[in-house]
This record gives structure tokens, sequence and C-alpha cells, in this order.
């Protein structure tokens, strides 16, 4: 990144901080009267251990909350760092135009933004260009706000009632609901920062990437991504991600045709090609997975930081049964169990009651005894093993239950693996044992979702190991197409030239070619290319080029 580009980088990132790391904040539309968002949105606020100044800015009130009401920002005694609307949307472009006047640092914009005359551009436009011209950023429009667990402060005026306990997952999240049911979760999964970003009119996922990266406690971020707006930021956001070793894990919505057409009427998002996302995640590392409860398993996964140095998993179960619909799914989703080492097998042929087999997974409940503890020290042992994880359900009150947490708690102790407990349903897992388990640092993963998780850490450190060795993905030289064109003209497909060019930029291997306008040329070509060759049409008009 050349040092113009970092600059730039590093002045976003303090901007980001008078956002979400507000010094004071200004509640536009602030309001006494219950059940409104004005009220709502003052009360979170002003209910956490935020310590700067918080001011109410409404003109019908000389006093709000026992504290000096302002009229307007601009009467404020200093700019306020963040501005907080809770106003209409036909009042929400003047409101933010005087914000702007009055030097104000950031803000946070709830509604829709809605208008009847449908006039272009739109009210959303509008408000995204007085934001860029004022290099201001937004939260929203069209959001739930977010949480900053770090400094006890929410923004929202409809927050999740959750602990005032800070953690080391970032989250931002395209979709309002999703966010609310990610931060609200009874799983202990703790956050540091979680955005709702809505239409992003100013500030992108890739901003807010950025400035999570750059956050102490951060160990993973996740996204529920409806569409990439910001497509360089976001590939640079994920590279930096990836080379730092920050896993970023999407959840990525409109991946059919009518959800794709669902984001657009739902935000105005285009959700963009299904291959063409899946093919920048893979270059990128980027852990993708397909629903909410895949998401808070790998997330709470990679919250830990150990990391797998082998590419096997090894599990130890408690049931016959289910230890074959372990590996049913195992082989669906191509998740690598370890094949047992010679020494592992023979400490299990010695642990294990007479007619237990010694494979992976492990069925360890014979005879009646628990033999919990040996089998998981056994694979923890195996230099084919590289995550180790118990498959037990966890049902409360059970008198068991205290043998299977004692014996992953010892096991978790004496490795330095990464190891886990997961419940074949996650229904049935005790709230208060997983509350224990997770307290010493051991995740408690709900399904049989776990087996994806441990399957995307896997291949995310298997990325990270050929980076290492190989060195990051290669960049294109030099410009070959003109993208802001392309991107102009969706309905145009590529010439072949240009297309042939892209990979080669790319470092992708092509044939070797020539593009020639008459028989002289084209035999003159096939001469120096060698035979034998294939003729095809370059006409734009003519899609499948060999016909």
């Amino acid at each position: 990144m050349n040092r113009a580009l970092l600059l730039e980088k590093e002045l976003s990132i303090s901007k980001l901080t008078r956002l979400l790391r507000p010094r004071s904040i200004a509640v536009v539309g602030a309001s006494e009267r219950d059940g409104s968002f004005g009220r709502r949105l003052w009360t979170a606020v002003t209910g956490g251990r935020f310590p700067g100044n918080v001011y109410p800015i409404n003109p019908r009130y000389e006093t709000f909350a026992g504290r000096q009401c302002y009229p307007s920002v601009a009467a404020l005694p200093a700019p306020a760092d963040l501005v907080a609307f809770a106003v209409s949307d036909d009042l929400i472009e003047s409101a933010l135009e005087e914000a702007v006047a009055a030097g104000c640092g950031a803000a946070a914009i709830f509604g829709r933004a809605y208008e009847h005359s449908g006039d272009l551009p739109s009210k959303s436009e509008r408000l995204g260009a007085i934001a860029r011209a004022a290099r201001i950023p937004v939260c929203g429009n069209n959001c739930m706000g977010f949480v900053n667990f770090v400094d006890g402060l929410k923004v929202s005026g409809n927050p999740p009632p959750v602990p005032d306990q800070a953690g080391t997952v970032g989250l931002v999240s395209h979709s309002g609901s999703t966010w609310s049911g990610l931060v609200g979760n009874q799983r202990q999964l703790l956050y540091n920062y979680a955005v709702s970003a809505g239409q992003e009119i100013a500030t992108t996922m890739a901003d807010y990437i950025d400035y999570l990266l750059d956050q102490p406690e951060t160990r993973v971020i996740g996204c529920v991504m409806e569409t990439v707006r910001d497509p360089e930021g976001f590939l640079a956001a994920a590279e930096r991600a990836d080379a730092r070793g920050i896993p970023l894990v999407v959840l990525k919505l409109g991946r059919s045709e009518r959800g794709r057409a669902m984001a657009l009427a739902h935000s105005g998002a285009l959700a963009g090609s299904e291959s063409a996302y899946a093919a920048v995640f893979e270059r990128r590392n980027v852990v993708r997975v397909t629903t909410p409860d895949e998401l808070t398993d790998t997330l709470e996964l990679f919250a830990c930081p150990r990391r797998p140095h082998a590419p096997g998993v090894g599990i130890v179960t408690d049931s016959g049964g289910e230890r074959e619909l372990i590996v049913d799914i195992a082989s669906d989703i191509e998740l690598p169990l370890a094949e047992l080492a010679d020494e592992t097998i023979a400490t299990l042929n010695a642990a294990l009651d007479p007619g237990m087999s010694p494979v992976n997974p492990v069925d360890s409940y014979g005879d009646g005894r628990t033999l919990l503890r040996e089998s998981l020290t056994a694979l923890s042992q195996d230099p084919n093993v590289g995550i180790v994880a118990l498959a037990t359900n966890l049902v409360h009150g059970r008198p068991y239950l205290h043998a299977a947490t004692a014996a992953i708690e010892s096991v978790f102790q004496a490795t330095s693996k990464p190891t886990l407990v997961f419940g074949n349903l996650h229904a049935t897992i005790s709230r208060d044992a997983a509350t224990h388990l997770r307290s010493q640092g051991i995740p408690v993963l709900m399904g049989m979702t776990a087996l994806l998780a441990m399957k995307h850490l896997g291949a995310w450190q298997r990325h990270r190991d050929m980076r290492i060795e190989t060195g990051p993905p290669a960049k294109p030289t030099v410009p070959v197409i003109d993208i802001a064109t392309l991107r102009a003209r969706s309905d145009v497909a590529l010439a072949p030239k240009d297309a042939f060019s892209l990979l080669e930029a790319y470092g992708i291997p092509t044939a070797r070619s020539a593009y020639v306008a008459n028989r002289q040329d084209c035999i003159r070509a096939a001469g120096e290319l060698g035979y034998p060759v294939v003729l095809k049409t370059a006409s734009a008009a003519v899609l499948h080029k060999s016909e």
C-alpha cells in the first residue's frame, strides 16, 4: 500500500473512532414521550458506562432528564463527536446538513429515509452525498445502530438486553434483525463492537472491518452481508485480515435468484454473482457460512486463540448411533477425520472395554464405565489430530454431566490443541455446564454445525500455512481493462482479448492465442502458434465462440 493510501486509511480509521468511540454524543429528537424512539434512544445511550457528555437536542424542552436541553446542535458548547438522529424521514436531510455545518464528527441515522416523490437522486443518496462531502462516517441509514462493549455504549433505539461485558468478536451486519439476534444471543458469545451497518450511505462494511482489525481485543470478525458496496476496500480489508491472522467469517445473503431480488427490495443492495463471491472468498481466505447457527458456532470456535497444526479432527463420543451420524455428516461435508497413529490405537485398545473399536470417532461407552478422559487424552496426543472434540449432549441434571465436563477440562489444560465440546442436539445442552466450560476458555458448540465450524478452522489454518510458505496472493501488475466502465456496462460480455488479458494479469495460465482479421493473417498465426490449432470467432455478437 503506497503512502497516500496508507495515510487515507489511517485518517478513515481515526474518523471512525468518532463514530464508534465518541467523546461526546448529541441525541437529536430526544423525547420524554413514553415508547417514542427518541426516548428509547436516549435511555440506551445514557444507560451504560459511557463516560463522555451526552447532549439532548430538542427545541421543545429547556431541560431534559435533569440536563440542559439545546434547541439545535449549533447551540452546543462544542461540536459533538457523534450525532444520533431520532427525527422523522422528512426532517433528516436538513438535520444532517445542520450537524455538518456545526462541525459534528459522525452520525447515526436509523430511519429508512423514505420519500413519496421518487425523486432522483433518492433521499438516501442525497444523505450520502452530504456525508461524503463533509468526510464524516455515518452508521446507516436504515439500521439498528451499534453497541460498543469496550466502553459500555449502546447507540440504538432497540438494543438487545445484553450483559455489560466486552469480548473478542467483532460483528458487522446488513440485517438489523439478525444483528439483534446475534448480539442478544444466550450462549455467552461476546463482542467488542457490534455494528448494524444498514444501507451504508457513507461508511461501508470494509471500513468497519478495517477499524475492527486495529482493535486489540479483536480475534475474529463476523459479517452478515447482502452486498459489497466497496469492492476494492473489501478486498484490501480481507487481505489485511488474512495477513494479520484474524479470521473473517461471512454469512452471505441473497445467494439465490429470489434472494437477490429480495435484497434489492430490502435495502437497494445488488447481491451480486454467487460464483464471483465464492471465488473471492476462497482466494482471500474468507470463511463462508450459510446459516446464523453455523455463523455463531464458527465465531465461538475462532474466538478461542488456539489453532490446529495438523489437518485431522479427533472426536470422542458416548453413543454408537451418534457416532454413525457424525461420520455420515463428516463425509457429506468432507471434514477430515484423523487416521489414528498405531501408538494411539494401542493406547485405546488397552483402555476401552473388550470388543470396543479403537477408531475415530471413538465410542467410549462400553460396559458402563466412563472412559471419556482416557479416550480424549489418547486423541490429544496423536500427531495426526489437530482438533480434539467431545461429542456429548450435556443433558442438564444428568449425573454423567460432571464426568463429561471434568474430562474435557482435564484434556484442555493438558494440550495446546483446539479442544471443544459439541452437542448433537443444541436444545439439550445444559446452560450451566456450557457457561462453566466457556469460562475456562473451552468452546461449547451447539449442534452438528460444529462439524462445519471445525472444517472451517482447519481449512482457514491450511490457507494461512500456505500463505506463510508461498506469500500473499498475486495481484495484477498493470490495469488491463477499465473496470469502472465494465461495471457500468454489466450487460456486455468481456471481449475475448480483454478476458485473456485479465486472467494473465492475475497469473492464471491461458492457451497461446492470436487475434487476426483475414485469411492470410490466420494462416500465418497458425504456423507461429504450432498445429493443431482451434479457430473461434471474436465477435461480440456471438457469446459461444466455438459456434
